[in-house]
């Protein structure tokens, strides 16, 4: 147990120390640190298993068509991809801009 207190209060020592030095809260550099730890998850997720858009769930923003890229493994949302302009989209596809942004 004393092992395990230990290493948790170095770990947030550390973290601590950290958000001091780059003037941020540490609750936010406690944020940033699991995003990355997150995002790296998701990175090595797409690389072993691949991924796929899913386009059942595009949808038109100020921004453009936003699509998300999903996992093969489970499903799971690796990123939301933003198409600005309809030749962006693949020309199959193309046909989403139309039926998005009328609706």
């Amino acid at each position: 147990m004393k092992k395990t207190l230990r290493k948790n209060k170095a770990y947030y020592t550390r973290i601590d120390r950290l958000a001091k030095v780059c003037d941020v809260s540490f609750d936010l550099a406690l944020q940033m640190i699991k995003l990355r730890a997150d995002d790296k998850r998701l990175t090595r997720k797409k690389k072993s298993h691949g991924t796929f858009m899913n386009w059942k769930t595009a949808s038109m923003d100020t921004l453009g068509l936003m699509v998300c890229e999903c996992s093969k493994k489970d499903g799971e949302t690796i990123k939301i991809r933003v198409f600005m302009t309809k030749e962006e989209l693949p020309a199959d596809k193309q046909s989403l801009w139309q039926e998005v942004s009328s609706h």
